[in-house]
């Protein structure tokens, strides 16, 4: 019997949120989950600190002050194989969870 795509689930659809950081995700793993549509209204990934290198934006801030937001090449690359992904593509201060639950 195949494995199902953990993903893959309905419960997951209306996910916005999600912090992977600190799992050891490889590539793999990532490209597995940018390929995913299980997902389809995340709009905030943690990735930090995993085998694999952050793909998702990251503010560029100075003294407080928001200057934007950088994208890395990697996310650039998973959403040129896979189609636009907002967590991938969408600047992070307008989306970071303002409480995180435990």
């Amino acid at each position: 019997m195949p494995r199902s795509d953990p993903v893959e689930q309905p419960h997951l659809t209306e996910l916005r949120y999600l912090d992977l950081g600190l799992n050891h995700i490889t590539e793999v793993g990532l490209d597995a989950l940018a390929a995913s549509t299980g997902l389809p209204k995340l709009v905030y990934l943690g990735f930090r600190h995993n085998k694999a290198s952050d793909p998702t934006p990251q503010l560029i801030t100075e003294r407080n002050t928001n200057h934007g937001a950088s994208y890395p090449t990697l996310g650039r690359e998973l959403q040129a194989r896979h189609g636009k992904r907002a967590w991938l593509s969408e600047a992070p201060a307008f989306h970071r969870p303002s409480v995180a639950l435990y």
